[in-house]
């Protein structure tokens, strides 16, 4: 997950300073790792990482679909009115 998804959703649930102290500590880790095990910046770990997370979300969203017992008919209701919204 960026830095900048992972500030936004901290904020979120725990508050501005929450975040900003998550998001110093986690640059100073990646900073860290980077000179004691003098490796650069794997970026193309962070995408496949992002892909997890990704995934995750959307097991959570059919998890919480299952539990409501929603049918076709209603999810399509539901994201046109999301879509509507969105314009």
């Amino acid at each position: 997950m960026s830095v900048l998804l992972s500030f936004k959703r901290i904020a979120c649930k725990k508050g501005r300073v929450a975040a900003i102290t998550a998001t110093a500590r986690k640059l100073a880790v990646i900073i860290w790792n980077m000179i004691t095990k003098a490796e650069p910046y794997k970026k193309s770990q962070i995408k496949e990482n992002n892909q997890k997370t990704r995934e995750a979300g959307l097991r959570q969203v059919q998890r919480r679909m299952e539990a409501l017992n929603l049918n076709q008919d209603e999810l399509t209701r539901l994201f046109s009115k999301a879509s509507l919204s969105i314009t």
